[in-house]
Formats: structure tokens, sequence, C-alpha cells
């Protein structure tokens, strides 16, 4: 007979609940499988290395959607269907978005206007047919989104995304066709929180029709839990408010006051270095942000100069890496005139190899200014050729008595003018691209003959390795694109790539051996000695409410769509991290 229940615990106490059911579930056999369904991979990490020092055997801990990949692909394969890949999704809204009319025709090339869709597609897809319905109903705009929104899920309606995976799994257990359950065993859902529709069904299916415990973790705002763990509690139970449950363990509070965030960034360095010295190790200690895009590479930067190890989400991507730009600066070039600046740009900050002996792209930098290319082949060709002729001249015409060390260099000057000249006309013709039109194939064949020539390779570090696979990965991916298109363009191309080359990057570093460095929402479900919370300014935190330019919260709240103004959803992570550490700064 299924057993299923509800846990409810103070979010700082619930790990202990989670390890006392491993204990209960595996009393009589310690190799019966467990599954535990994290908030994130970060949470895993955590708790696979933290219990496991206690001893940890046969438990497995996932997220919602690998689980509902497990137990619901099997049967959207059968029915012919593919993942939802971002690229295809992306190229399906482009095309929605060439047929948007009225007050939004004239943004239909526009990337943010794509980019916008996209979004709001997404959220589209949560809201049901009662929400399509209602949007329908208030005309003009929101009317029209739900016409492309239409049109976007006609021409993906091959592909499955998280939410359709999410409610073939329910129906999969619901059905009692989970056969993968007798391998995951008695499943615990710990600290999940902001469920989609699909996952609350999903939850709901392992509730009835197997053994599911809930693990649900409160923090001291009544507002922020009952708004974000709604959709994970059963329907009809009542969150308790924070003063009827155990009184917490009592935290140190720290407030550090600097005069700008350089300043903020350099005093958590010094203190965490100073913790370190006292004993707490590295691991145990975690710097968190609201604003990614002010404290990110920041943070990176200053913890690289001071030589703390450091762990969590890469926070570059894959276009900003050595790599990427490598990629994207040869795409760039690509039907154009080879502007000197830009091609320079190009051969100093990437990976480029040449066959010409002692290639040093300085030195071709140098040599190319004082030929006086600015530009157009015409330029590298003839000009190039002119300065190498002078300097042989030059080497030639000299007496006796001038040095031997001026000489090699007059001679090696104009041999590298020479192999510059070479290097270019090669590079100009291999960057001639399939005609307008042409499949998405051949673009990425073309683009992977360019990286096989030009690449590198052999000097790339062990994490550029790793890039330079996610890189090719993201790439290949592009012929998929031949499924939903007819053909593409360069410019079409290259905004394709500048979405390939979106995702992130390899981070060094692994979980456990450095400082934990992420976004305040990441450390939901972790536990530290010590935690900093950057960024904690009035304006700032929380972030900035931005409506949607297309779907605004005064149309999605009649229509039950997400809003985007969700103060007590930050409120929530902002106090689950603030509970994370033993001492909070």
């Amino acid at each position: 007979m299924p057993e299923s229940a509800l846990c409810i615990e103070r979010i700082e106490q619930a790990q202990e609940r989670l390890e006392r059911l491993l204990a209960e579930y595996q009393a009589d056999d310690r190799l019966t499988p467990v599954t535990v369904v994290v908030p994130s991979t970060y949470s895993a990490l955590h708790l696979r290395r933290d219990i496991g020092r206690r001893g940890l055997v046969n438990v497995q801990f996932m997220v919602l959607p690998r689980l509902a990949e497990l137990l619901g692909a099997p049967s959207l394969a059968a029915r012919g269907q593919r993942p939802l890949k971002p690229l295809i999704e992306s190229a399906a809204v482009r095309r929605a978005a060439g047929q948007a009319s009225g007050r939004l025709e004239p943004f239909r090339d526009h990337p943010s206007f794509h980019s916008s869709l996209r979004t709001t597609f997404r959220d589209l897809r949560l809201g049901g047919s009662n929400a399509l319905l209602t949007l329908e109903r208030r005309g003009e705009i929101p009317a029209e989104i739900v016409r492309l929104y239409s049109v976007s899920r006609e021409l993906t309606k091959d592909y499955y995304d998280r939410e359709a995976l999410a409610d073939a799994a329910a129906e999969t257990v619901a059905n009692g066709e989970a056969a993968a359950l007798a391998d995951l065993g008695p499943v615990i859902a710990y600290l999940l929180r902001d469920l989609t529709p699909g996952g609350r069904r999903l939850l709901d299916a392992l509730r009835k029709a197997w053994t599911c415990w809930t693990v649900v973790g409160l923090t001291r705002d009544s507002e922020a839990n009952e708004t974000t763990l709604g959709s994970i509690v059963p329907r009809g139970i009542r969150l308790p408010g924070p003063e009827e449950l155990s009184s917490p363990l009592r935290r140190e509070s720290t407030l550090l006051i600097t005069s700008d965030t350089r300043e903020e960034v350099r005093s958590v360095v010094r203190d965490i270095a100073s913790a370190a010295h006292a004993g707490t190790p590295f691991h145990r200690m975690a710097v968190l942000y609201w604003q990614r895009d002010l404290y990110a590479s920041l943070i990176a930067e200053q913890f690289a100069m001071s030589g703390v190890p450091t762990a969590g989400p890469a926070t570059g991507r894959l276009a900003s890496t050595p790599v990427g730009r490598m990629v994207k600066g040869m795409v760039d070039l690509a039907g154009g005139d080879l502007p000197r600046d830009e091609v320079m740009r190009w051969l100093t900050s990437c990976p480029v190899k040449s066959a010409a002996s002692g290639f040093r792209p300085s030195r071709w930098d140098a040599i190319s200014r004082d030929a006086g290319v600015v530009g157009g082949i015409e330029q590298w060709d003839e000009r190039l050729a002119r300065y190498a002729r002078r300097q042989e001249q030059a080497a030639n015409g000299q007496g006796d008595d001038i040095p031997e060390a001026k000489l090699l260099r007059i001679k090696q000057t104009a041999s590298e003018a020479w192999s510059l000249r070479a290097f270019m006309l090669r590079l100009h013709d291999d960057l001639s691209p399939p005609a307008d039109g042409s499949a998405w194939r051949g673009f990425v064949e073309w683009v992977e003959g360019l990286m096989s020539r030009y690449m590198d390779t052999a000097s790339l570090p062990r994490t550029e390795r790793e890039n330079l696979e996610a890189v090719e990965t993201s790439i290949r991916e592009l012929e998929n694109l031949d499924d939903v298109e007819d053909g593409t363009t360069l410019d079409g191309f290259r905004v394709a790539l500048e979405e390939a080359l979106g995702g992130t990057a390899a981070r060094e570093g692994a979980f456990g051996e450095g400082v934990f460095v992420g976004s305040v929402g990441n450390a939901v479900g972790l536990r530290f000695d010590k935690v900093y919370l950057l960024g904690m300014v009035e304006g700032l935190v929380p972030p900035r409410f931005r409506d949607d330019p297309l779907l605004p919260d005064d149309d999605r709240e009649p229509a039950g769509l997400p809003l985007r103004q969700g103060t007590a959803a930050e409120r929530y992570e902002y106090l689950a991290a603030a509970s994370a550490g033993l001492a909070a700064v």
C-alpha cells in the first residue's frame, strides 16, 4: 500500500528530518533504494557530501525535471515526439514573430521582440486554455500574442517541453505504467517550491500511487511561505505559522557597510581569508548575491586575484570564452571586407593557429598597420605584398657594415608580411559562407570546417577544452533547425549562433573545494558555517519590478498567469539563504 505524508519543518531543521526519513526507509535493509527530489543540482551535491560522511548507500538525488524525464520520456518517444531544444523553440518563436500584425508588426524582426515573446510564450504554456480565452477577450495586443503563441505551438507540435514531460510522467504514474519507479524506490520531495502545473500533477500522482513523502521548509515569513509553497502542499492543508513550530537555533548576524561594491567584495574576501586562517574550511562558506550583472564578474575577479578557490554556478557564457570568441569572430568577419582592427582583435584574443613558423599575432598587427592596411582583400593583398618587397629591397641594399641583427630583423619582417598576406588570402576564401537560403546543415559544416582549420586546440587548457566540447555540441544542434525552417541566411545564422553560444561556460573549481559563489536562490537546501549576502541596499533588494512589455501584470492577473512582481517568493529565497549559515554577514 503506498504511503505518503507531509513533513513541515523550519527550513533550518529540514535536513535532520530528511536524514530520519532515510534511516527509517533503510532500517531493515541498507540497500533499499530511495530517491530524493531536490530543488537544485547544488542541493543534491551538498546532501550527497554532507549526509554521505555519516553513511549513505543506494540513495539518488535528482531535480524534478530529471525525475519527469525518467518516468515520462519513454511514453513520449513512443508517440514519435522529441525533446524541444532551446534553439528549436527560438526558431519557432522567430517564425511566429514574422507573422505579427497590428501594433506588433513593426517589431517582427527585432531580436528584443523575439526574446520577450519567447519568455511570454513560456508563461502562457503554464496558463491553460482558460487563460488563453481570457486574453483573447481582452483584444488588441493580448489577443495577438495568443494568436502568435498558437502559431508557435503548431510549429513545435512534434516536440515536447518540460511541462509536457511532467504531464506524461504524471499520467504514466497514475496508470501504474511507470516501471522505473521500482528502481527508484520511495520518493522524498525535499524543499521543492514554485512548481508548475505539470510538476504539481506529477507530485500529486506520486503521492496517490506511490510512496512519496514531502518535506517542506518554512521561513519566518508566513506570506512568503504561502506564496512560494502553495503549489507543494496538498490542497486543503494549512501551513502553520512560524510561531507554531519549535524555535530555531540562534544565529549570528553582522552588518557590513562599505563605500562601493568593489570595496564590499574586497572586504568579504579579506573576511573569508581571516575565517579560513582561523580554521573554517573554504567550502563551508558562501558568497551570495542578487544582482548577477553587478557582482558575478567582480567576485570572480577579486577571488582570482586573492587566490581563494571558488565553486558554484558558472558566471560566464560560452560566447565570452576564447573558444566562443574564436567561432563568433570568424562568423562575424564572414561576408565583410575584413577590417584590419576587427581581424587583429580576433587574431590577438583567440586561440588561432597558422601554418607560418613563429606565428606572432602581435607582430602581424604591427606589420599590417605599417603597411597601411585598413580593410578589403585588395589592400591585404597588394599593400602587404608591396610592404614585403620594400623590406626585401631594404635588406638587399644594405652595405657590409650593417649589423647582422638589423639585417635579420628586416628579412624577418619581410617573411612575416608574406606569411600574413598568404594567411589573409586563404582566410578570405574560407570565410565565404553558403548562399542565402542554404540549409542549416550547410552552415554548420562551414563553421566546423573553419574551426578545424583555424582553432589551435593543442594550446587549450583543460577548462577551455570543456568549453570547446560545449561549443561543438551547440553548433551541431543548429542542424536541427532544418526541421522547422526552410534554410537560412548568414544574418539568420549569426542570430542563432549567438543564442547557441549563450550557454554557460565551464567553471574552474568543483563543489566542495572552494567558497560557494552564486545567486541567493542557489542556496536553498544548502548549509554553511558562514554566509555573505551582498548588495543588500534599498532599491536593489528586492530587485526592481520590471513588467512584461507584451503582457503586463494587468493582463496576466485576470488570466491567472504568473505575475512578474514576485516579492514574496524573493523574500522566501532571501530568508532561506540567510538561514543557510550559522552566521550571516
